[in-house]
This record gives C-alpha cells, structure tokens and sequence, in this order.
C-alpha cells in the first residue's frame, strides 16, 4: 500500500510539475511560473474529465493522458534546457514527509478519516462508475451533476496503473500537499532555499488543510491549492501586463482560466468565488492606490484593444466547460446559488461536525488535535489567536506598504465569502471555506516574516525569534492533528475482497454495518439495510419487529422472502447472532465476516428478536407471548447470552471489563470501533482483533473463555495498541462499547412452541 499511495503520489506530482510548466511556458516565454504545478493539475482534472466521457471510459482517458504528457515532455525538452530541480525535490520531498506524520502515526498507510467522512464511500463508487462501464449500470447515477474533475483523474490512473482505487485517491490526497508546497514556496522565490521549503512545507500543511487532509476531504483541498496558484500567478503577472500586446495577454490569462476552469471541474461554478472575489477586490485596491488606473480602463482605445483577447478568453472558457455543461445545469437546477437557499444543505445540517468550528483555526495557530472541536485549553488557544492575528495584521500592513495587494485582496476575498456563509449557510459549508482561504493566511503572513530584513542589531535578532516562534507554534499545531486523525485499516477490506473472488459478479446482502463494504465487493451488485450507498437502498425489508435501528444485523432482520433474492450473505462472525436459516451454509469466515451461500428457498420464519440481540425471552404473562404460546408450531432455543459494558481508551492504554458467566464454556464476541489493532487478555490467554473503523453495531467474535459461576466474573482486558512514539494518545482511540458471551458449544434446541415460555426464544416459526 506504501508503494501504491507514494508510488501515485509522485506520478500526479511530477506529470502536473512538466504539463503545468509546458502550458506555462508556451503561454508566457522564459520565466519560471509560480503557479505551473497547480495549472498542470487543473489541466489534468479537466482533460480526464472529459476523455472519461468518450467510448472506453478509462482507458480512453488514460491515453489521452498519456499523449497529453508526451507533448508536454517533448516541447519542453525542445524549448527549455531542464534542469536537476533540487530546490523542488527539496520542497515537495519536506511536504510529503510531513503529510505522512499521519500514516506513521497510524502505523499504515490507507484512506483518512473513515469514521468521519464516509461519504469517501460514495466517492469510490462514483470513481469507479467513471472508469468501468459495469460499474456504472450499478452506481452511474449516485453523484449525477455533482463535479467529478478529481475522480475522473483518480479512475484514470487506477486504469493506466493498476492501483486500488481507495489508494490513488491517497496518493492524489498526497500529491495535492506536494503541488501546494511547490507553489506556495515561490512565495520568497528570491529568497534562499531553506525558506522557500518553510513556507511550502507550513503553507501546503497549515492547520486546516490537515484536518480536511486528515479526513479525506480531496476537493478542499484541491480548491485551496488552485486558489493559491491563481493568486501568485496575479502576483507575477501584474508586473508585465500593462506593457503586454493582445496576443501576450491571452497567453498570460490562460493558466489562470486553467486553474478557473479546473476550480470548477472539482467545486462545480461555486468554485469560481474565490477566484472572482479575488479579481474584484484586487480591482478595487489597486484603484484606490491608483484612481487614474480606472479612468483609463475605461477609455475606449483601452476597451477596443482588450476586447479580442478577453472574446478569446471567454470562448476558450466555454469550450473547456462543454464536457460538463450538462452536469452545471442539473447541479445549478438542485443547488442553485446557495446550497441553504435552495434546501439542498440546511443552515442546521452540520454533515460531520459537532458544531461550528471557529474562524480562528484557520490562521494556523491552534492546540486542538481535532479541529471539530474547541482547543481543551481555552486561554492557550486565546493566546495563539492573538499572536496569529497580530501575525496577520503585521503582514498585510507589509504587503500594503509594498504594494503588493494581490495577496491581501485574495484572503479579503475569502474572508467575505466566509462571513457571507456564517450568515446564510450550514456551519458545514462555512468550514469548507476557512480551508480553502487557510494557505492564503500561511503565505501572507510567512512572506512578511521570512523575507530577508534590513534590521541590524537587536532588532534583528528580536525578529528573527519572533518569525521562529511563529513557525514552531504553526507545525506543532498541525503535528497535533496529523498524529490523531484515524486511518482506514485493511483488514475488512482485505477479507470482504477476498469473498469477494469467491462469490464472483452475482447479487451479495450484506449484515454488517460498513459504508465500504459496496466498493470493497464492487462488480457485484451489493445491498445492505444499513447503507445508504448499497444499490437498492431502502429495499431490503427488515422485519417490523426487528428493524435496523444502527445496532447490529443478522438473519433474523431480514425477511425469508427478501433472502431468497440473494445466493450470497455476509455477516459479522459471532455467535452473538441469530441462527441462519437451514438452507444457509458456511463456505469462508474471516476474523471479522462470514460468508455464507444459499440453496434452495428460505422456510418461512418469524422472530422476537429486538433490534441488535439475537433472541427474546418468550414472556407468555403478556397477552402477545400467550398468543404465541398457543399457537401451532415450533421455537429455535439457545441459552441467554450474557453481556457487560465496555471501555474507551486512548492509545498505549488498558481497560478492564467483567462478564458474570455461569459455569461452562462463552465464546466473547466485542462490539468496538478501534483506530489501532486491539489485544483481548483473559484467564491466560490472548486474542488479537484487527482495527476496525466501520460503524458501530456489529459484534466480531474474540475468543473462548471459562465460567466459574456469577460470584466469580471473568476479568476481560482490552489494550489499544500504540504503533509509532508520533502516535497521539490525546484523544479516544478505541471505543468498546460492549461485550456479549454465548455458550460453547452453540447448539439450539427446537422445542413445541408451548414449552418456550420462560425460555431465550432465537427464531420461531408457525405450522
């Protein structure tokens, strides 16, 4: 996985670094372009979008691709003289070893976040209805007019090299930090090395951009990194533009129409915000600074002179937009202008936060090692954002007194977006646009303080301490947050992939509760009751009785008919779970799932079951018990189980737990989510379960212990495994949150349904 995820990452890097440095250069001569890296990613988002779209999906766009950097290898080896980019390897390198705090932390490299944003799920269906087109009979309309710019490049690399889809989107999560630093370390592109990699390295990791890298969240930022590149390449065009011919302007207007037009491949048109309000606020100042400047744009000769490259600009523009027009019109009919104002996002939906998350956080300075919550230290954090705020402000009034304004007026132009979403949007979508303005924070600030000074004497000195402090306190902010944030672990994968090859391309029901498990089976047509993103979802029928409710699933909660549309079932594998039906057997079990295949029709049956236990006690004192008790037919028994609270730990830590088991042998089945693998210790022996970052609900069977009778419970110790000395041990890492025994061996007698009174009842059924 290591090779697959850094092996993409750098592809996606270097292929932007020479398609974003040709375009560059047959746009704008000689000079070195700032923002190349960033236009070779928009380039590449919006060229696979739109060869996905052409017969052979995938492959289509990987040749395509493939001719794409050819060309741009081939014209710059005949114009430019390359050169060994140590300066960038150094910058890129620096990122890349920073971004990966997360994955040593965890101690593997896989998706971020899971438990935090499932919606990844969604996204690698939609990836792989893009690249395959059996996929996309199943799953092509999961994301209609939703911009897929970023999937389209991840299904096309997952074509031209054979990787996993979950892990390009790892490398492209990678590659984005890589590209942010090369183009935000141009910020002091005169300035000596090692500052330029300081920038890059705490610009393309400033604290908001790593907890929405922590939480796979790629269009933020994607969004960030093209912002920034399109505010520099302003920054290094103004100086030319008044003197520059027609023709010469096109060319220098293009990367920045590419880095638009790529904004709107992955944000859709509510991308171009950040670009639009950064033009205009940069109009504005720089009137102010210069009245004349309007009065002469305004001049005729001026107006007849811009018009043929601003027509071309603009035609340019929506021929690019053409392979997505139609997705614009229906995102525009559902959404419209505002997410909240059209209903599609309520201002009360908060999607994956606990609450508001405060504006602070996105000036870099910030204790907390997850930004959906408040710092624990509330006088710290006060401090840090008076420091970052007088950071700020030192260093507008340096860009002002200079009059550089290109910068300022960007990150002015994100602030009004933002405070135009506190007043109108979900703090859901107000949080998407602190990241995207975090890097313009980054860059503003650490240009003014890492630029070589003129000082002498102490003053120089009482600088150079405070622009030290200033970057400590930033990368130990997001060191805190990269060392927690949970990553995605194999196992489950890794076992559903492998039933996967068993059962081939025919129709599966899954009863666990993981938003993955549909793409981790994909090709098949997969349903589950506890998926909002399985193929039939809402149409598997639970019992009225036995409904899914978040706690775990199992034969009994899906009605007899609805299991007879499946040759296949997945469950969980403990025996803390109804009895399958007869016509099931057991063909493959995993450390955490079953398989099980079907032959012949399902006996009709009935359940007591409530919802997330295997059986009921059948109380015949009530007047819905006699009933049953009078009727004809039979009762499937098994002994009551036994169950016991849980315990939260953080990682490196041990909890205890009881089980008052009477004598005989219990199998332990555990209900947990755990970020690290996870050591189960009793009566001598030692059991190790896998980390699991599904939902919770599900029970996974552990291992056999003794009863001695309930005067004498089993002391059961669970222990959070510490992978790496970076791993955080600040937040909860491990929640079990109970424990469940059943007897050994598990046979179920079958009684007259009249002699089930009193008795743990796992099925019944009527004759």
């Amino acid at each position: 996985m290591f090779a697959q995820a850094y092996g993409t990452a750098v592809a996606i890097v270097l292929v932007s670094v020479l398609v974003g440095r040709a375009i560059c250069k047959f746009c704008g001569g000689t000079q070195r372009w700032w923002s190349a890296p960033a236009v070779g990613l928009a380039s590449l988002i919006v060229l696979t979008a739109a060869a996905i779209k052409l017969p052979g999906r995938g492959l289509a766009a990987a040749i395509v691709c493939g001719l794409a950097v050819l060309v741009a290898v081939v014209y710059l080896l005949w114009k430019a003289r390359p050169r060994f980019p140590v300066g960038d390897l150094l910058v890129g390198g620096s990122s890349l070893l920073g971004a990966s705090i997360l994955f040593i932390a965890s101690g593997r490299v896989g998706l971020p976040g899971p438990t935090w944003d499932n919606d990844m799920a969604v996204h690698l269906l939609a990836g792989e209805a893009l690249r395959s087109s059996r996929m996309a009979k199943f799953y092509g309309g999961l994301l209609t007019g939703y911009p897929t710019g970023p999937h389209s490049l991840a299904a096309t690399l997952d074509t031209a090299f054979g990787v996993p889809l979950d892990m390009v989107f790892v490398g492209l999560l990678l590659a984005t930090v890589g590209i942010t630093a090369l183009v935000a370390a141009d910020v002091l592109a005169k300035e000596a090395l090692w500052r330029r990699v300081i920038v890059g390295v705490l610009c393309s990791l400033a604290y908001m951009v790593v907890a929405y890298f922590g939480t796979a969240e790629f269009k933020e930022t994607i969004m960030a990194a093209l912002v920034l590149g399109f505010v520099l390449h302003l920054e290094q065009v103004r100086a030319g533009w008044g003197e520059a011919t027609p023709a010469r302007r096109l060319g220098l207007a293009l990367p920045g129409g590419l880095l638009a037009a790529g904004a709107v491949y992955t944000y859709s048109y509510l991308g171009l915000a950040w670009f639009g309000a950064t033009l205009a606020l940069w109009a504005v100042a720089e009137t102010a600074r210069r009245p004349a400047l309007a009065l002469g744009w305004l001049s005729f000769t001026r107006i007849k002179g811009a018009a043929p490259w601003v027509a071309a600009f603009i035609v340019l523009g929506l021929i690019a937009l053409i392979p997505i027009a139609h997705d614009v019109e229906i995102f525009f009919r559902s959404l419209g202008l505002s997410p909240a104002g059209s209903g599609a996002i309520s201002t009360s939906t908060l999607g994956n936060l606990p609450g508001p998350v405060p504006p602070y956080e996105a000036l870099g300075l910030w204790w907390s090692p997850d930004f959906r919550y408040p710092a624990a230290n509330g006088f710290q954090a006060g401090e840090l954002s008076v420091l970052a705020l007088a950071a700020l402000g030192y260093a507008l009034v340096w860009s002002v007194r200079r009059r550089e304004l290109v910068l300022p007026s960007a990150l002015a132009g994100s602030a009004l977006i933002w405070l135009f979403t506190v007043n109108t949007q979900s703090p859901y979508v107000t949080a998407k646009s602190l990241i995207i303005g975090a890097p313009l924070v980054m860059a503003l600030v650490l240009r003014a303080l890492l630029t070589r000074s003129e000082r002498k004497g102490p003053s120089r000195a009482v600088w150079a301490v405070a622009a030290t402090l200033y970057c400590a306190f930033a990368a130990y902010s997001s060191y805190g947050a990269l060392r927690t944030e949970p990553v995605q672990p194999p196992e489950a994968g890794l076992e559903l992939a492998a039933f996967h090859r068993r059962i081939g391309d025919v129709p599966v029901l899954f009863l666990g509760i993981d938003d993955f498990a549909s793409w981790q089976l994909r090709d098949s047509p997969v349903d589950s009751p506890a998926s909002s993103f399985s193929l039939n979802a809402g149409l598997v029928i639970t019992w009225p009785e036995k409904p899914f409710n978040g706690l775990a699933l199992d034969f009994n909660s899906i009605a007899p008919g609805d299991l007879d549309r499946f040759p296949y079932v997945i469950t969980t594998n403990t025996p803390y779970a109804s009895q399958p039906p007869a016509n099931f057997h057991l063909v493959a079990r995993g450390r955490l799932y079953e398989l099980w295949k079907r032959t012949g029709p399902t006996v009709p049956f009935q359940t007591l079951d409530p919802p997330g236990q295997p059986g009921k006690i059948l109380d015949c004192h009530t007047p819905a018990g006699a009933k049953i008790a009078a009727s004809r037919g039979q009762a499937t028994l098994m002994v009551e189980p036994v169950t016991a609270p849980g315990v939260s730990l953080s990682a490196g830590e041990t909890g205890t737990m009881s089980l008052a088991l009477p004598p005989g042998k219990w199998e332990i089945s555990a209900e947990y989510i755990s970020y690290f693998n996870l050591d189960f210790r009793a009566q001598g022996e030692h059991w190790k379960m896998p980390a699991y970052l599904g939902r919770n609900g599900p029970f996974f069977a552990v291992g056999e212990v003794t009863g001695h009778g309930t005067h004498s419970p089993v002391k059961v110790t669970a222990t959070a495994e510490r992978p790496s000395p970076l791993t955080g041990g600040d937040v909860t890492a491990v929640s079990v949150y109970e424990l469940a025994a059943t007897a050994v061996p598990d046979t179920r007698g079958v009684v007259p349904l009249n002699d089930a009174c009193g008795r743990y009842v796992d099925w019944y059924r009527l004759t």
